[in-house]
């Protein structure tokens, strides 16, 4: 630890305030690497209202009238400023009359000598791994590290064996299912490589011996329909929160499955109205006294009438606990598309599926399997899907073939969906009660990030999120003193985790497990890695669950706490602001990335942008303007916002303010505070990080 220490006195006849300031700088080598502080005494004048703190490079002036930074407090971080070059900085304090002292003494930030850039370590959690055949494995990449400029990237490859499909190749962890082998086994060899932000490379290698299984099975449900409908009931699905009941339906039938009975679904017809997104079903629960590795198989044909156009597609769904599972890439198992008014119907024939779930934990758990058509414009339109056979057995002997059946045309094993690039926008009405969000777009692992518009609450609130699935979440609004919620406008997007290129766009979705609560007190976060290399990142987050009651919020930082995300560092985590209650349960966090710009995705114009420093609090003067850097032809109608850095060590969260959200050329923004510890909610000044659309967008 290096400190230097500078005692002057400044006395400053002329003003009204009597200014003593000791500064010193805090830092450890390398500088770049911590945090820089700036320090002086504090002023005690009954009507002393704050300090500015100015800096210049060498041969500059101040500029007195653009100050670096406005506080109360009698220390600051200046990291974010220093840039390895020499820095000069001096404050003065201000009365509430407005009245200004005369500068402090000057303190001198000495540029860092410039190091070499380390290589980055590759570590695999586990060097060997076992598995059986059809079950999930994890390569896991997250414990690598760099010591100095951080990783960029992370790709994964096969180097030996028997050819795998990875759930992803650019992913921290990444998963796969283990191939069939014969009684002797085989061993499959994976390599992570890793590079820093400095282009260094690190490697290390993976061995996964894949062994044989035979061991005898149980029967956890079997349905075939001849008598009743065995337990399933018929539900439906409404996607987009619009409600398409009307247009879905299902019932047994006696004969016409595949032997004997079925369960049929019947979507769309009905009227010549347009629909999008039908989508209908039966389920079953079924319950698991201790956590069990399950087969499911089923069989399933799956008919489109003649009068669909090729925009038109119908498919068959299965999920259990509302996560989707598909033939990879995709999040369903079989697919149909219209060929054209006119054209003959299309039909799969009878088909065998057989999807590993996994190990599902001990307790209840819910089977759904279903049909989803996409788009009906007549009545004529109609999509047919029939179900059969249904078994789940705790996993055996998963080599030994099926017994075979005559009239079906294959049998396919289907694993959990491969994430695809997907993105959705909107708006809702929330209070304090939670509702249910339905999605356009179907999700493999769902990040979903929420704004709230303050226009009818005149008290703190935060976004709560719950019930993340594939298709849907639970959201509310909360006060975190407890207290009454108006309804107001909430904006919500969604994108499939995983690293994408959305027309043209680079952009992210991760969730982890957040382990850290900060606070007033304590800001520490937890250290994140790009999935991808970015110029300006833009970073949008959520506290994702509600394992705790307890309120919390989201917030990030880049290399120091008042920093905004950089290229270089981000850190996020949750925080309670000034809550006298710092303890929290763990919860999940939600962080969606873009590559600031402004263009098209989906077709929709958006913008993603750091805006510039100046946005306040609530008992200020809001809504604080902030301009976009190219105008809309229209007012966006979907503003995500989240603080980016914090600078005010109390916490804060940001929000769109007012009954106007934007104009084509400006968003009108605050920052809030929670009112536990005091019930101001002045703030000084922060970045805020923004995505927004013209219109609510659905990409896939």
């Amino acid at each position: 630890m290096k400190m230097v220490n500078i005692r002057n006195n400044v006395f400053d006849t002329w003003k009204t305030i009597l200014l003593f300031i000791l500064l010193f700088l805090v830092f450890a080598s390398p500088v770049c690497a911590v945090n820089i502080t700036l320090q002086w005494a504090p002023n005690t004048e009954p009507n002393f209202a704050g300090y500015r703190v100015f800096h210049r490079e060498e041969g500059q002036a101040y500029n007195y009238a653009n100050p670096s930074m406005e506080l109360k407090e009698n220390s600051c971080d200046i990291g974010h400023l220093y840039k390895n070059k020499a820095l000069y900085f001096v404050v003065r304090a201000f009365d509430t009359a407005g009245v200004e002292s005369g500068d402090s003494n000057e303190v001198f930030l000495k540029a860092a000598a410039t190091q070499s850039n380390q290589p980055p370590t590759a570590v695999i959690s586990e060097e060997s791994i076992e598995a059986v055949p059809g079950t999930r494995v994890t390569l896991d990449g997250s414990k690598s590290t760099d010591a100095d400029d951080g990783i960029a990237s992370y790709h994964w490859s096969q180097a030996d064996g028997t050819p795998i499909t990875l759930s992803d190749y650019n992913s921290k962890t990444v998963t796969f299912i283990a191939p069939e082998t014969d009684r002797y086994g085989s061993n499959l060899i994976f390599r992570l490589t890793i590079t820093d932000f400095g282009g260094l490379q690190s490697t290390t290698d993976c061995h996964v011996n894949i062994t044989s299984v035979n061991e005898p099975s149980t029967v956890i449900l079997q349905a075939n329909f001849d008598h009743n409908t065995d337990g399933f009931s018929y539900v439906d699905v409404p996607f987009g929160n619009n409600g398409k009941s009307a247009y879905a339906d299902g019932e047994r039938i006696a004969s016409g499955g595949f032997i004997g009975g079925a369960l049929q679904i019947t979507i769309g017809g009905i009227d010549n109205a347009s629909v999008l997104d039908m989508i209908g079903g039966w389920q079953q629960e079924f319950t698991l006294s201790s956590p069990t590795e399950v087969l499911l198989s089923f069989l399933c044909n799956l008919t489109q009438a003649s009068g669909y156009e090729d925009d038109e597609l119908s498919q068959v769904l299965v999920s259990v606990d509302h996560i989707l599972y598909g033939v990879s890439p995709n999040d369903y198992v079989i697919q149909t598309r219209g060929n054209g008014n006119g054209g003959s119907s299309e039909s799969t024939g009878w088909q065998r599926f057989e999807i590993n779930l996994g190990i599902l934990g001990a307790g209840d758990h819910t089977l759904f399997i279903g049909g989803y058509n996409s788009k009906k414009t007549y009545n004529d339109e109609v999509t047919e899907v029939l179900i059969d056979d249904v078994s789940l057995n705790s996993i055996a002997n998963i080599n030994q073939a099926p017994d075979a059946d005559e009239g079906f045309n294959q049998t396919i094993v289907v694993a959990p969906p491969e994430a695809t690039a997907r993105l959705e926008s909107g708006s809702v009405r929330a209070n304090g009660d939670y509702i249910t969000v339905h999605l356009a777009n179907i999700y493999a692992r769902p990040v979903v990030i929420c704004s709230v518009q303050y226009n009818n609450n005149t008290t703190p609130v935060v976004v709560r999120v719950n019930n993340v699935t594939s298709m849907s979440f639970g959201m509310r609004l909360q006060n975190p003193s407890g207290g009454a919620v108006e309804t107001d406008t909430v904006n919500y997007l969604v994108v499939e985790g995983g690293t994408w290129n959305i027309d043209g766009v680079k952009i992210e979705a991760q969730t982890y497990i957040s382990t850290v609560t900060d606070e007033n007190n304590s800001w520490i976060g937890e250290a994140q890695n790009f999935g991808q290399r970015y110029t300006n990142p833009v970073v949008l987050g959520q506290v994702m669950s509600e394992n705790d009651s307890g309120w919390s919020v989201f917030w990030c930082q880049g290399v120091n706490r008042t920093d905004p995300p950089s290229a270089m560092a981000l850190r996020t985590g949750k925080t309670v602001g000034e809550d006298t209650d710092t303890n929290r349960a763990d919860e999940t966090i939600g962080f969606i990335v873009f590559e600031a710009g402004h263009g098209m995705i989906g077709g929709v114009e958006f913008e993603a942008s750091l805006g510039a420093v100046g946005i306040r609090g609530v008992d200020d003067s809001p809504p604080y303007e902030c301009d976009f850097n190219t105008a809309f032809a229209s007012a966006p109608e979907v503003v995500i916002t989240t603080q980016a850095g914090m600078v005010g060590s109390n916490g804060g969260w940001a929000q769109s303010h007012g009954s106007t959200a934007a104009t084509g050329t400006s968003l009108y923004l605050s920052i809030d505070e929670d009112q536990i510890g005091d019930s101001e909610r002045y703030h000084i000044s922060e970045h805020i990080g923004y995505v927004v659309f013209e219109t609510p967008v659905v990409y896939r």
